[in-house]
């Protein structure tokens, strides 16, 4: 070949013709999220948010081709938020395929459009959010309006976190005025200490203990509430059971001096 001659062209790669490890690799890179995709911004009203993101934006990949669709489907679906914001969306997700509901791991939440009974479920054997066993979360994010406290039967709520299943951390996204955000905090956690004492030591068929016990934390400047799931507590004597939370007593008092003092 002449040094003048341009050498001739390498044959472009086919992406179906790359190896199953290497096309996932690079589908979960276009799949990526930023972590607050799909939670409004604190600043905005929420009845405003809700046709700002599209769940379904994330999953135009999936319609590319048939094959697409087959591969990536599973992890299109771990890797993107979905948000619940109606009774109809509610629905919806409720009539997913059971591969689809397995492979969420993000869900966004507004209850405020949503009968409670939708997603904490009715009885005390519901142990799982909007019903739905299949669900595996790693997150869920609830949107709470102002005077979200006001606006919900707080023992139920308290309740539902009790026996909820099958979600690694709960977030409650505040978006009422960020001074009355430590009172609700102490108020919700508050609650939640003294139905546990209640359920271990005076209530019927007493000990009664959590399918998950929650460990919480208040960030004061992203005005989140972030629940981390844990093991439940062990069965203990009452007076060691005290001891136990005392540091968590201890604390929540302290939130409650500084919200008093706002």
């Amino acid at each position: 070949m002449h040094s003048w001659e341009l050498p001739s062209a390498t044959p472009p790669t086919k992406f179906l013709t790359l190896p199953v490890e290497l096309r996932l690799r690079i589908a979960e890179y276009a799949l990526e999220q930023h972590p607050a995709a799909g939670i409004p911004h604190i600043g905005l009203h929420l009845p405003e948010s809700k046709h700002q993101y599209r769940p379904s934006e994330n999953l135009s990949l999936l319609r590319v081709c048939r094959q697409f669709e087959l591969d990536f489907t599973s992890l299109a679906y771990n890797k993107t938020r979905f948000t619940l914001w109606t009774e109809k969306d509610v629905t919806c997700i409720q009539g997913l395929p059971l591969r689809k509901l397995r492979s969420m791991r993000k869900l966004g939440f507004n209850p405020s459009s949503v009968r409670s009974e939708r997603w904490t479920g009715t009885g005390s054997l519901d142990s799982y959010f909007c019903s739905l066993e299949q669900l595996r979360l790693d997150e869920l994010s609830i949107f709470w309006s102002h005077k979200w406290i006001q606006m919900v039967d707080v023992r139920s709520l308290v309740l539902f976190l009790r026996r909820l299943r099958h979600v690694k951390t709960i977030k409650f996204v505040l978006y009422g005025k960020q001074e009355r955000n430590r009172s609700d905090y102490c108020a919700l956690v508050g609650a939640i200490m003294k139905e546990d004492h209640f359920q271990r030591y005076d209530a019927l068929g007493a000990p009664n203990i959590e399918a998950t016990w929650w460990d919480w934390n208040l960030n004061t400047e992203g005005d989140i509430i972030t629940f981390q799931a844990q093991e439940p507590r062990p069965v203990l004597p009452e007076e060691d059971y005290m001891l136990l939370m005392k540091p968590k007593v201890d604390a929540l008092m302290a939130e409650a001096e500084k919200a008093a003092a706002l």
